[in-house]
C-alpha cells in the first residue's frame, strides 16, 4: 500500500499535541501573527482568511496578518503561509513540490505553512495549485480538530478554546496521491430559477465548493473529460457514415434520432483514428485538456454497437458478460456482450496513431456499460488511463460484495492507470439512502491498489439525509489511510453528547438501506439511476420515520448544553422531515396511480406535493437537501401533473 507521508493523529495523540509547543492564542489574546509574503498570490490570501476565521471561531481572536516585509512589534511568534523568505531558509524548494502537496513545519517561535501555488482563486476555481491552502486544513484538522461535516456554518465543528498551541516541533511533508479529485455539482439537474433566486443559488453553490476545497478535493492534473464524440453526428453524419456503428440493422446513424449524441462509434476504423487524433492536435475535443479521449458515448441499449466484421473481429471468441445476480438477466445467453477489448484496442490504436504527432500520447477510456469488465485478451500500458464505471450501486448482498474490487483489480492488472469515476451518488434521491461503509471499504481498496484520481457524478448535496456517505467520501478524500470506522466516528463526535444517539439514527437508516435487494429491485424496477424516487416508499416505512423521530428527539434533549450541537441535531431534523413530507407525498402518487381517474386520490397528491414544495422553500437556503435537483427526478417520476 502506499502511504501518505503525513502520520495519521489518533485522538490521544491530537489531544497531546493541542497542548504542545508555543501559545498561538493565551487566555483570548493574540500571541502570535499571520505572516505571508509581500506580494501574496491568491491562494494565499484565501488561506489567511480561512486560517484567521476558523481561529477566531475556536477562540474569539482575531490574529493580526501582515506581510515579511513589515513585521509588527510586539510578536516574536509567527504563522508563516506561503512561499515566504523565512520559508525558504528551510532548503525546500517550493516549485518542485508536487501539485497540492503540503509542508508543515513548526519551530520554537513559528509554524511554516506552505506548498506550491497557482494564480488561480479559490475556492470556485479548484485547477489551481494551492497548496498552501491545504497546508492551512490539516494544521486545522490535526492540531485542532476542526471539521467540515456539511457546507454553512451549523457543519463547522471547531472546539472552543481561549488559549490555543502550535504543536510540538515538527516537520510534516504530505505528498498529494491523486492527480485529481472532483465531484461534479449536480445543481444543473433543474432549474434554479424556479426555487431560489440568483443570489441564493451562487451563495448555496459557493458552500457547497468551499466543503470541497476544504475536503482538498482539486483537479491537479485535469481528468475533466466526458463522453467524447457527442458531437460527430453532427459533423461528420452526412460525410463520413463509416465513422459510426454498423448497426445490427444494416444501418451508420444514431439509435435514436431526437438523441444523436448517442451515437456509437466504428472504433476499428483507421480514418476514425485519424480524425480523433487530428482533433486532438489541433485541440478541438468537446472536452479540452492534454488526454486523447477516447471515452465513447453513452448509449440507450446494449445491441448499439458496432457490428461490421473488423469490429467483431477485435472480439475475443469468449465474450460474454460475466453473469452476477444482481443483474436482471438471469441467463447466461441473455446477457450482453463484453466490448473491452475492443475498446481496449481502440485506445491503442488512437496511442499508436497519436504519437506520429508527439511523443508519449497519454489515451484517456471510459470502463463503462457493456466494457466495465476488464479485457480478456488485450493488454494495455501506463499512458492509457481508464476510468471506472462501476456496473452497480450500493448496497451489495454479501455474496457479490466484490464487483467492484474486482472490477477494478482486472483493469489493472492489463497495465492500465486507472481512476474512480462512478455515479454512486446520484442513486439515493433526497431520501436517507446510506451505503457509506461499503463505499469506503472499496475506495479504500482502490486508493491501495494504484488508484491516481477520482471523479464522482454528482455531489447532489444532500447533507441534512445523506451526511455520512459524504463526509466518507470527503475525508477519505484529505486522509484516505482513515479507516471506515474512524471516519464514522470522526462524523459522530461532531454531535458531542448527543453522538451515540445521531450514530443510532443513521445505522437505523444505513439497515433499511440494506433492504435493497437485487430481489427488491426486480420487484421494485426504478428508473434511471434514481430508483430511490420509485421504490423509496416501500423501502422506508412511515412506521421507520417514527423511529428515527423518536432517535432525533433523544439526540435533542442530549445536547441541550451546547448551542452548536443543537444547531447540527436541527440540521438533522430538518432532513427527518424533509423525509417524511417526501414518503407522504410518494405515498399519495402511488395511491393515485391505481387509480387516476380517482379525484379524490389526485387531491391528495397535489396537497401532499405542495406541502413537500413549501417545506423545501423554507429550507431552500440551509443545505438540508438541494432543492434545485429534486425538480428533474420528480419530473422522471410523474409529478408534474396539474
Amino acid at each position: 500500500m502506499r502511504k501518505c507521508l503525513m502520520a495519521v493523529i489518533s485522538s490521544a495523540a491530537l489531544a497531546l499535541s493541542a497542548s504542545e509547543g508555543f501559545p498561538l492564542v493565551e487566555n483570548g489574546q493574540a500571541r502570535a501573527a499571520i505572516v505571508t509574503p509581500a506580494a501574496p498570490v491568491p491562494v494565499v490570501q484565501y488561506a489567511v482568511d480561512e486560517l484567521k476565521n476558523h481561529i477566531q471561531l475556536m477562540t474569539g481572536c482575531e490574529l493580526p496578518v501582515v506581510t515579511e516585509d513589515k513585521l509588527p512589534g510586539g510578536f516574536d511568534k509567527f504563522i508563516y503561509l506561503g512561499n515566504t523568505r523565512a520559508a525558504r531558509q528551510w532548503n525546500i524548494d517550493v516549485d518542485k513540490l508536487p501539485i497540492n502537496s503540503t509542508v508543515r513545519k513548526v519551530t520554537d517561535d513559528a509554524v511554516y505553512l506552505f506548498g506550491l501555488d497557482g494564480d488561480g482563486a479559490p475556492p470556485l476555481n479548484d485547477s489551481t495549485p494551492m497548496g498552501t491552502l491545504f497546508a492551512v486544513y490539516d494544521f486545522l484538522n490535526s492540531q485542532f480538530g476542526v471539521k467540515w461535516l456539511w457546507p454553512g456554518d451549523s457543519g463547522t465543528y471547531v472546539p472552543h478554546e481561549k488559549t490555543i498551541f502550535s504543536g510540538p516541533p515538527r516537520e510534516i511533508m504530505k505528498r498529494q496521491q491523486l492527480m485529481h479529485s472532483r465531484m461534479r455539482d449536480g445543481s444543473g439537474l433543474g432549474d434554479y430559477s424556479k426555487v431560489m433566486s440568483k443570489e441564493e443559488f451562487d451563495r448555496a453553490k459557493l458552500e457547497r465548493q468551499t466543503w470541497l476545497r476544504r475536503h482538498q478535493f482539486a483537479c491537479g492534473t485535469s481528468f475533466q473529460y466526458g463522453h467524447a464524440f457527442e458531437h460527430y453526428w453532427k459533423r461528420f453524419g452526412k460525410t463520413h457514415p463509416e465513422y459510426f456503428a454498423l448497426r445490427s440493422d444494416g444501418k451508420r446513424e444514431p439509435n435514436s434520432p431526437k438523441r444523436p449524441k448517442l451515437v456509437q462509434l466504428c472504433v476499428s476504423n483507421p480514418d476514425l483514428h485519424k480524425q480523433i487524433i487530428e482533433d486532438w492536435v489541433n485541440n478541438v475535443q468537446s472536452y479540452k485538456g492534454p488526454f486523447i479521449n477516447g471515452a465513447e458515448n453513452d448509449k440507450t441499449a446494449a445491441d448499439e454497437h458496432c457490428f461490421c466484421e473488423k469490429c467483431l473481429a477485435w472480439d475475443p471468441p469468449s465474450k460474454r458478460m460475466p453473469v452476477h445476480e444482481y443483474q436482471e438477466a438471469e441467463k447466461k445467453e441473455e446477457m450482453p456482450d463484453i466490448l473491452s477489448d475492443r475498446y481496449a484496442r481502440f485506445w491503442l490504436a488512437l496511442q499508436r496513431e497519436g504519437a506520429k504527432h508527439r511523443d508519449n500520447p497519454i489515451v484517456l477510456g471510459y470502463a463503462y456499460s457493456d466494457y466495465s469488465a476488464p479485457p480478456i485478451a488485450t493488454k494495455l500500458n501506463e499512458n492509457i488511463i481508464v476510468a471506472i464505471v462501476p456496473r452497480m450501486n450500493y448496497p451489495l448482498e454479501p455474496e457479490v460484495r466484490g464487483l467492484m474490487t474486482d472490477q477494478w483489480d482486472g483493469w489493472r492488472a492489463v497495465g492500465a492507470r486507472l481512476y474512480l469515476r462512478p455515479n454512486y451518488f446520484l442513486t439515493g434521491y433526497t431520501l436517507p439512502y446510506i451505503f457509506a461503509r461499503q463505499f469506503g471499504e472499496d475506495y479504500k481498496h482502490a486508493y491501495a491498489n494504484g488508484m491516481i484520481g477520482t471523479d464522482f457524478d454528482s455531489l447532489t448535496g444532500m447533507f441534512g439525509t445523506q451526511g455520512p456517505n459524504l463526509y466518507m467520501v470527503a475525508r477519505l478524500n484529505d486522509n484516505p489511510e482513515l479507516s471506515v470506522d474512524e471516519v464514522l466516528a470522526d462524523f459522530y463526535s461532531g454531535f458531542g453528547k448527543a453522538a451515540p444517539k445521531v450514530k443510532e439514527y443513521f445505522e437505523l437508516w444505513e439497515n433499511a438501506t440494506n433492504g435493497y435487494t437485487r430481489e427488491f429491485a426486480r420487484q421494485n424496477p426504478g428508473g434511471g439511476w434514481n430508483y430511490m424516487g420509485f421504490s423509496g416508499n416501500v423501502l422506508y416505512s412511515m412506521e421507520l420515520v417514527a423511529k428515527a423521530e423518536a432517535i432525533l428527539s433523544d439526540a435533542m434533549r442530549l445536547s441541550q448544553d451546547s448551542p452548536d450541537d443543537v444547531a447540527r441535531v436541527r440540521f438533522l431534523e430538518k432532513g427527518l422531515k424533509h423525509t417524511r413530507l417526501t414518503l407522504e407525498a410518494m405515498n399519495a402518487f402511488d395511491a393515485f396511480k391505481k387509480k387516476r381517474s380517482d379525484r379524490e386520490a389526485k387531491r391528495k397528491f397535489l396537497e401532499a406535493r405542495d406541502k413537500l414544495n413549501g417545506y423545501r422553500n423554507e429550507i431552500r437556503n440551509d443545505q438540508v437537501i438541494n432543492v434545485v435537483i429534486p425538480q428533474r427526478l420528480e419530473q422522471w417520476m410523474g409529478w408534474n401533473i396539474r
